[in-house]
């Protein structure tokens, strides 16, 4: 079956044929899943799939958004262990999404193999857990419900505005945007160079040395901006001046520099609108 095939295709069945699924096909849709993107390959999810009518209940009795009678569901958890043994709290936001883009995979695999199904966040996360003895690192996100089924439910409607693309020209540069293409190049192979120097020399360095050279490279950018675009002068200078005091902060173990990097991306977003 082709991607698009499934993509258009498939649709949330909620009520199921008596027919049950082969462990082996559970198996092909749970390795689809493992086979969606993460952030930084972190992977930080966990899958449970359970297929004996007495889990099925269980997991449907605190589950009212469940409907019909599934003859499996995929209980898809993050894993917050592996978040915190990688020191990446803050990215739970991003664990979030990974699950989600592999539950999106396995539902579409499933439509592949002729199986339907359906997300769930209609659960009592909690009583879910103690219900099914989950382990205490683990937090449920979503359940699919999976089946046979009879018939497909209609395609609802889909609202194409929501749909935006910027339009491409085609016009041919002027000398004038020409030359401030050809500087724009020198100047992105001097930081090339600078970056690449710097990640070997890291190699020398104490790690935290890497941060600190981040912060360079990113003030000759701000230098390179203020000096070749006169409309973008003043806000370049500013952030180059968040850049440089975040650095010499860093340099001494003075946790305020974060600080200094926020005013610095919040000056960004102007000058990305200017």
């Amino acid at each position: 079956m082709e991607v698009g095939k499934a993509i258009f295709e498939r649709r949330s069945v909620r009520f199921f044929n008596e027919r049950q699924i082969d462990t082996s096909i559970l198996r092909e849709i749970l390795i689809a899943g493992i086979y969606a993107p993460s952030a930084g390959n972190l992977q930080p999810w966990e899958f449970y799939c359970y297929c004996q009518p007495d889990s099925v209940d269980r997991i449907r009795s605190v589950s009212p958004g469940i409907m019909g009678k599934p003859k499996a569901i995929i209980v898809a958890c993050m894993n917050e262990k592996k978040i915190k043994e990688q020191k990446l709290e803050r990215w739970a936001s991003n664990a979030i999404i990974d699950v989600s883009m592999a539950c999106q995979n396995m539902m579409l695999r499933a439509f592949e193999l002729g199986v339907g199904s359906c997300p769930v966040t209609s659960f009592e996360n909690d009583t879910l857990a103690k219900a099914l003895a989950l382990p205490s690192y683990v937090k449920t996100l979503i359940l699919i419900a999976l089946g046979y089924y009879d018939k497909l439910p209609q395609t609802p409607p889909r609202d194409e505005s929501v749909i935006h693309i910027e339009t491409q020209s085609c016009d041919k540069p002027s000398q004038e945007q020409a030359k401030i293409t050809e500087n724009a190049i020198n100047f992105a192979t001097a930081i090339l160079g600078f970056l690449v120097t710097s990640a070997k020399i890291n190699t020398r360095e104490p790690p935290s040395y890497a941060i600190m050279r981040l912060l360079e490279a990113a003030s000759k950018i701000c230098e390179y901006l203020a000096s070749s675009y006169p409309e973008r002068h003043d806000i370049s200078e500013s952030i180059k001046n968040e850049l440089d005091t975040a650095s010499s902060l860093y340099f001494i173990g003075d946790d305020s520099y974060i600080s200094h990097l926020e005013k610095a991306l919040e000056q960004y977003l102007h000058l990305l609108s200017s």
